[in-house]
């Protein structure tokens, strides 16, 4: 299953009864699920084959508990693939800085569809990329680039942001003034690269499409 030319997904869910359902939202989307309620199963897997996504469905967890994604981001240091974390309506995120994407379900359910073909599949070709520090309670940006039309993808990982680059092609890359997304401009310079101030007018993104 895990050599299919598809793309690959790992996901840890403590419930082994819901992995049945998310093999086959991801089926229907030609990607193939590696999904184990054993973290140390996973992370055995992690270590030899490299997914195009790794997601932590956390709706499930007492309290909640994130020793879980702890643990796995202390065993596999240098994660170089997307690491998505899935939580409930209320409860709080894990927040890290190896997580690229912060979903709340079901609100989020496009935004896991457009999430995982993206990196699994690609040719997605949003018209921005956004490269930001992650912001639960800040949709001043979100609402505009909405209210404007303007199809985009934000992650909140450079590395994460280097796999996306690698299956789809952006017209601009706007990226937040940020010493730890430094290294990402040198490696996959951007002929449109905008630097994004929330605190600022960001009526310029449309003007810098063209």
């Amino acid at each position: 299953m895990l050599q299919s030319p598809y793309g690959k997904v790992f996901l840890y869910n403590d419930n082994k009864f819901a992995l049945g359902a998310f093999d086959d939202f991801f089926t229907s989307r030609s990607l193939k699920m590696f999904g184990s309620d054993n973290l140390y199963q996973l992370i055995r897997y992690a270590k030899e084959i490299n997914p195009d996504l790794l997601i932590f469905n956390l709706q499930e967890q007492p309290e909640p508990d994130f020793s879980p994604l702890r643990h796995f981001c202390n065993e596999i240091s240098s994660v170089s693939y997307p690491i998505i974390v899935l939580q409930n309506e209320t409860d709080p995120f894990p927040l890290h800085p190896n997580i690229a994407h912060y979903l709340r379900l079901p609100h989020h359910m496009q935004r896991l569809v457009d999430i995982t073909e993206s990196y699994g599949l690609g040719h997605k070709n949003h018209q921005i990329l956004l490269l930001d520090t992650y912001q639960e309670a800040d949709d001043t940006l979100h609402n505009y680039l909405k209210k404007e039309n303007l199809t985009y993808f934000e992650v909140h990982n450079a590395r994460a942001a280097e796999f996306y680059l690698q299956k789809n092609k952006p017209q601009i890359f706007c990226i937040e003034p940020n010493s730890a997304y430094a290294a990402i401009i040198n490696k996959h310079p951007h002929d449109k690269l905008f630097y994004v101030d929330r605190d600022k007018d960001i009526t310029e993104i449309r003007n810098f499409l063209h």
